[in-house]
């Protein structure tokens, strides 16, 4: 009978030890599934940190060439309002030195005229007593 409760002992034993192996086994799955998603999930974290970096330089990139084409926008605007005050006063200059240039060759002309216009008086003068004189 002892015999017996030592057989039934051992094999409840070896139940327990397999059973007991068993578990440890699907634990050590268990844990190795779990580290292998710690893995995954710390590639993951990763891979966001650099996303984010990424994402961050392209909106800093973005803000900086907001900031040229401001800037540059600007700079080219405010060179197109100095060529405009520079050609102005270039086409000021040139219309009043052709105004006063008209305005001269005008006083000439009309000089001109007075002095054509007396002369021509003067000739008729002349010509008439020189008319009496042939006839």
């Amino acid at each position: 009978d002892d015999n017996c409760d030592n057989k039934f002992d051992e094999f409840q034993h070896k139940v327990v030890l397999d059973k007991c192996n068993k578990l440890e086994k699907e634990l050590r799955e268990k844990i190795d599934a779990l580290q292998d998603y710690a893995i995954e999930i710390s590639s993951l974290e990763m891979e966001k940190e650099n996303f984010e970096n990424e994402r961050s330089n392209l909106l800093n990139e973005i803000e900086k060439l907001k900031k040229f084409k401001t800037d540059r926008c600007d700079s080219e605007l405010f060179q197109i309002k100095q060529d405009y005050r520079d050609n102005k006063e270039q086409l000021e200059t040139v219309y009043t030195k052709r105004e006063t240039e008209l305005k001269y060759q005008l006083a000439q002309e009309q000089q001109l005229r007075i002095d054509l216009e007396q002369e021509n008086q003067l000739l008729k003068k002349n010509i008439n007593p020189l008319k009496l004189q042939l006839h």
